[in-house]
C-alpha cells in the first residue's frame, strides 16, 4: 500500500511537471506572436511617441549626396542657391543644405567646432519638425539665413538670446533670418539639438501661418522644443517636467512661460499633444495665414472636441 501511494505521488508530480512545461511552451508562443505583431505595427506607420535621442551622433563634416547635389541649382525663378546675397559685405557661407545657409562675417569669431555643431543641430531640428508637424516652412522664406554672430544684418536686441526675423535679399525676396550670437552669449549645449536652435527654427514654422501673438507664438515653440528634452519619458507635453512653467511664472509673466503653461494645461486638461500637431498645422496651412487668435482657439477646440476658451482667456490671448 505504501509503495503504491509513493508511485501515485510520483506519477502525479510527473504529470504536474508536464503540465507546467506545456503551459510555459504555449505562453512563449503567445509572447512571440505578440512581439512580432508589435514590430509589424511599428513598421507600418509613423510613431510620434518614439523618443528622440539628443545624444544621436550626426556627421557634420560631409554633406549628404542629396544636399550636395542641390547646391548651385536654381530653387525658384530668379534665385540661385549659390548666390551670395551680401556680396557687398565680407561673409563666409556654409551651404550644405538647400533649406538654409549658415553665415558668419570674416574673420569669423565663432569656432569651426561650434559652427559644425549648430549646423547639424539646425538641420536636425528642421527635419524633425517637418515630421512632427507634417507641415513645412513657408516656401517664400527659403532658403533662410542663420547668422552666427552680430553684424550689420543681425543687430543685438537687449535681453534676447536669439531671434527670428526676415530680410529682403538682392533679388527682392523676403526670406527668413535667424540671428544668433554664439561668440558673446551663453547657449545651453547640454543636449542635442540645442534648445535655442530648436526654438528659433520653430518660429519659422509658425511664420506666415497665423497672426503673430506672443503667447501662442512662444507657447508652440516651447511645446515643440520640449519634444527634444532629455527625461521626457512620457513623450508628451503633459510630462510633469513641464510643470516648471508654473514656477517661473511666479517670477515673470514672460510670453514664453505664459505660452508654455497654456499648452501644458491644454495637454493636461484636454489631451492636446504632439500627435495633434499635424491636424493643427493642416488647418493653419489650409487658411493661408488668415488665422487670428479667435480662429486659432476654434481650431484647437475642434481638434480636442471641447471648449478650451477659458485657458486662452486666462492667458490673455482672447477676451
Amino acid at each position: 500500500m505504501q509503495k503504491g501511494a509513493i508511485e501515485k505521488e510520483e506519477t502525479k508530480q510527473s504529470n504536474s511537471t508536464q503540465n507546467i512545461l506545456i503551459i510555459a511552451f504555449f505562453a512563449f508562443i503567445i509572447l512571440a506572436v505578440v512581439f512580432l505583431m508589435q514590430n509589424k505595427s511599428s513598421d507600418d506607420g509613423v510613431q510620434l511617441s518614439i523618443h528622440l535621442s539628443e545624444d544621436r551622433i550626426i556627421g557634420v563634416n560631409t554633406p549628404s549626396q542629396q544636399d550636395a547635389s542641390n547646391i548651385g541649382k536654381t530653387r525658384r525663378d530668379g534665385y540661385d542657391l549659390s548666390e551670395k546675397p551680401f556680396d557687398n559685405l565680407d561673409y563666409e557661407y556654409d551651404e550644405r543644405t538647400k533649406d538654409f545657409r549658415l553665415v558668419c562675417k570674416r574673420p569669423c569669431p565663432v569656432s569651426k567646432e561650434v559652427l559644425n555643431q549648430e549646423f547639424a543641430g539646425m538641420a536636425y531640428a528642421v527635419s524633425t519638425l517637418r515630421g512632427l508637424t507634417q507641415s513645412d516652412l513657408n516656401k517664400d522664406l527659403l532658403p533662410f539665413e542663420i547668422h552666427a554672430s552680430e553684424d550689420s544684418v543681425c543687430q543685438r536686441i537687449p535681453n534676447a538670446l536669439a531671434y527670428m526675423t526676415t530680410f529682403t535679399d538682392t533679388n527682392g525676396y523676403n526670406r527668413g533670418l535667424l540671428c544668433f550670437f554664439f561668440d558673446k552669449l551663453y547657449y545651453d549645449r547640454s543636449k542635442f539639438p540645442y534648445s535655442t536652435s530648436v526654438h528659433e527654427v520653430t518660429h519659422l514654422f509658425e511664420a506666415g501661418k497665423m497672426n503673430h501673438n506672443s503667447v501662442i507664438w512662444e507657447g508652440i515653440s516651447e511645446m515643440l522644443e520640449s519634444f527634444f528634452v532629455k527625461g521626457n519619458d512620457k513623450n508628451s507635453f503633459c510630462w510633469e517636467g513641464n510643470a516648471w512653467f508654473k514656477e517661473v511664472l511666479k517670477r515673470s509673466d514672460d510670453p514664453h512661460w505664459v505660452g508654455g503653461d497654456l499648452f501644458f494645461e491644454l495637454c493636461r486638461q484636454y489631451g492636446f499633444d504632439y500627435d495633434d500637431l499635424p491636424e493643427l498645422y493642416r488647418q493653419l496651412d489650409a487658411r493661408n495665414g488668415n488665422v487670428d487668435e479667435k480662429e486659432f482657439v476654434k481650431i484647437v477646440n475642434n481638434i480636442v472636441g471641447s471648449d478650451t476658451s477659458k485657458l486662452f482667456r486666462d492667458a490673455k490671448v482672447i477676451e
